[in-house]
């Protein structure tokens, strides 16, 4: 009997054991999580633009993080850029959710690499872009692609219904001079090599915007040079279509379309960025009132 009990006693000590261990195994392994972004804010090796980022974070702080950000911050079409840092206070909470704050707090220096002329980065870009202000943010938070989607839905909604099916917003611009709207789509397909392609839809002035457009052209998109800047080509039997949406001398919602028709000389006209849903679709002539 007493075998018996000295056994059982051995066996309940050896399991507490067991039990002592895993559980200060999960506490080291959870302190280790909670000492990440502590250590990334200790290192020598981070600079001071992604400590602030990281602290601002951590801190939950709005005014603090919308003071290190770089205006306009591009969100992609059709959310709406954060143009001001008024703006960035309250889109905080939308951008900056529970799933970005963790991966923050569990990042380590490791985990923040210097990306050439291009700055620090986040697990390789996936998150942010920081120079001497955060410039970047890929990450979209689950709130952000819900809106997203939701004005997805709503734009392909509002377009003719032959062009509806199969394509996804890219972006929309509007020619200040004549009101000439330009909107991209990119294809839900991709070619045999997994490249995108991309459609370009043109309407003047007298063209409704919910009628088919005045010209279509399909084409690529691609980035070139070592700053990787992007450029549209669109082509057709009749016309060439190259879109700059990026341009040194341009500020941040300008580009250019440069046209070229068959038998006629290149044009060039500058074009501002804008969104769809805020163009009147009816009447042309509003598009410059309702253009931001």
């Amino acid at each position: 009997m007493k075998n018996i009990i000295s056994s059982y006693i051995q066996t309940q000590t050896m399991l507490l054991s067991v039990a002592a261990a895993l559980g200060l195994g999960f506490v080291s392994c959870g302190g280790e999580k909670r000492a990440a972004a502590e250590l990334t804010l200790s290192s020598d090796s981070v600079p001071k633009s992604v400590k602030e980022f990281v602290t601002a974070v951590l801190e939950e702080d709005s005014v603090r993080f919308s003071a290190i950000v770089s205006y306009p911050l591009q969100r992609p079409y059709p959310l709406e850029n954060i143009e001001t840092p008024e703006k960035m206070k309250s889109y905080y909470p939308l951008i900056v959710d529970d799933s970005l704050r963790n991966i923050v707090k569990n990042a380590g220096p490791e985990k923040w690499k210097k990306e050439g002329w291009k700055g620090w980065s986040l697990d390789t870009g996936k998150y942010v872009w920081i120079d001497e202000t955060v410039y970047d943010i890929p990450y979209l938070s689950a709130n952000e692609k819900k809106e997203r989607n939701r004005l997805i839905k709503e734009e392909m909604e509002s377009i003719y219904p032959s062009m509806r099916e199969g394509w996804t917003p890219e972006a929309c611009m509007i020619q200040p001079e004549d009101s000439t709207v330009y909107r991209i789509d990119r294809s839900l397909k991709s070619d045999r090599n997994g490249e995108k392609e991309y459609r370009l839809a043109i309407y003047p002035h007298t063209v409704p915007l919910d009628s088919i457009p005045e010209a279509t052209l399909t084409g690529n998109r691609i980035e070139e040079g070592t700053e990787m800047n992007i450029v549209y080509t669109f082509i057709s039997p009749g016309m060439t279509v190259y879109y700059f949406p990026e341009n040194d001398e341009m500020s941040a919602d300008e580009g250019i379309v440069s046209i070229t028709e068959k038998g006629n000389p290149e044009v060039t006209r500058p074009v501002k960025k804008t969104y769809w849903r805020k163009l009147d679709r009816r009447k042309m002539g509003n598009h410059k009132r309702n253009m931001r």
